[in-house]
């Protein structure tokens, strides 16, 4: 079953670039009572952290986290509520960059109950975020319909600092992939790509077509086959239309612990570090409302 490209839904309003970034779907190969992400990557920077890092330095207007309610009160307590918009620790020559660098919000999207154990794969968590970006802007206004959404792994280890460069070609393709070695995600790489709304309800339906379901003729490992889809097998049927492609000059995954031993042994683990910039480190939003005891 190909995707078709034909539009469905989109109404052409633009609400700039929606950041996604999936957790669940990958079992970690670490045997450690933290979960991959939360790995350090340099002082004071983890894997979780590169990723919102990059997704603020494509341009996102917003970043919506995708995992699970057991991982949301440690990664809203490492990551924080909002971060700011890197690109500000360039112009030094702003007049009160404090006052006026943007502050990109960050969202945690807990995967539907039913979804568990039936079609919670990593490709499943990318069109789940989409999807549920989709349902709250909708609802809300129809000025909040993205312009596209775009993708990052915790997984994929690069410069976040490289996608600067493109922030404006991100935004003008209607698709943008990574490669490295001539391999994007439709080779099963945890490299960033871009797509539209209009390809999230294609997507949807192929994997809810090639799912075997619960056949009870079958044995447990082969029912709910979605649950074990690639990345590869989801979206190398984007359509290839207007797609525009970029070699980073170094890559590493962290999937397993021998990816992982490999860059910290190499020199590129002075490429990737925490920002110190005031506008671009994370924080917490402090609340309206402040909780009373009772008497």
């Amino acid at each position: 079953m190909e995707i078709d490209s034909k539009p469905t839904s989109y109404t052409g309003e633009k609400a700039g670039l929606v950041g996604i970034i999936p957790i669940h779907g990958i079992e970690s190969s670490f045997d450690l009572p933290w979960q991959d992400i939360f790995m350090p990557l340099n002082k004071g920077l983890t894997a979780i952290e590169r990723a919102v890092y990059e997704c603020a330095f494509a341009g996102c207007t917003s970043i919506w986290i995708v995992c699970n309610d057991d991982v949301a009160p440690m990664l809203k307590h490492r990551v924080g509520e909002c971060v700011g918009d890197p690109v500000w620790q360039y112009r030094t020559f702003e007049l009160n960059p404090d006052h006026k660098a943007r502050q990109i919000p960050i969202y945690y999207v807990p995967l539907n109950p039913k979804d568990l154990k039936r079609r919670d794969s990593l490709s499943w968590s990318v069109i789940y975020g989409a999807m549920t970006y989709n349902k709250f802007s909708y609802q809300i206004s129809k000025w909040l319909v993205p312009e596209k959404f775009y993708v990052t792994f915790p997984w994929g280890i690069y410069d976040p600092r490289f996608i600067r460069e493109h922030r404006q070609l991100i935004r003008s393709c209607d698709r943008f992939l990574l490669s490295h070695n001539e391999e994007t995600v439709k080779e099963n790489k945890f490299l960033s790509f871009t797509f539209t709304p209009d390809d999230v309800q294609p997507m949807k339906r192929y994997i809810y077509h090639e799912c075997t379901g619960q056949n009870r003729d079958k044995l447990y490992d082969m029912k709910y086959s979605s649950r074990f889809f690639s990345l590869e097998k989801v979206f190398s049927h984007l359509p290839e239309a207007d797609e525009v492609i970029k070699e980073v000059p170094w890559y590493y995954s962290m999937d397993t612990w021998e990816g992982y031993k490999e860059f910290m042994q190499s020199e590129h683990t002075f490429d990737v570090y925490r920002f110190t910039a005031k506008w671009s480190t994370t924080r917490m939003l402090k609340r309206i409302l402040q909780d009373v005891d009772k008497d």
